[in-house]
């Protein structure tokens, strides 16, 4: 039996793929869970890596919560290339103003409710909103090493390094 010259081709070229090296595949991306500092570590050398890690920020008598993905997507250019987007969001009215309805004579059903509608449309807002920094190495240890302390962050700092909806003004 002869084989066309097409389908020979095609069986060479399919064999010499599965005869390439493992270490020419890229690697899977570190999967952190929610170990910020397995993160770090890998931003240390710009490694593809992801974990999850929820993000609070008060003020204004809430609480915004979200929960962030965070992935290094390796190298671009001598930079490293962080991804982050947020996956869950909710508010929480803050105890110290409850309180104070609870004072001023609001039920606890009527805040409740309250609490859960500020919550809804904090969600739609923010979740799926994501962005992309391409960050030199060293800002970009600065940063993790901000996040991973849960000190505020300056943002005026890294903002020409990044783009998309969860960097611009909204």
């Amino acid at each position: 039996m002869r084989l066309p010259w097409g389908a020979l081709l095609l069986a060479l070229v399919l064999l010499a793929g599965l005869a390439m090296p493992v270490g020419a595949q890229e690697p899977a991306p570190t999967d952190c869970g929610d170990d910020f500092a397995c993160f770090v570590r890998a931003g240390a050398t710009c490694e593809p890596a992801q974990v999850m890690r929820t993000i609070a920020a008060e003020g204004q008598g809430v609480i915004l919560l979200a929960l962030t993905r965070f992935e290094l997507r390796g190298r671009e250019a001598e930079r490293c290339v962080l991804y982050e987007r947020t996956e869950q969001a909710a508010l929480r009215i803050d105890p110290a103003v409850v309180d104070q309805l609870r004072a001023a004579g609001v039920a606890d059903a009527q805040i409740s409710e309250q609490e859960e509608a500020l919550s809804q449309a904090y969600s739609q807002m923010a979740v799926g909103v994501d962005g992309t920094c391409t960050l030199p190495p060293a800002l970009l240890a600065s940063l993790l090493a901000s996040l991973n302390s849960g000190a505020d962050i300056q943002f005026d700092a890294y903002s020409q390094y990044c783009e998309g909806p969860m960097f611009t003004a909204q």
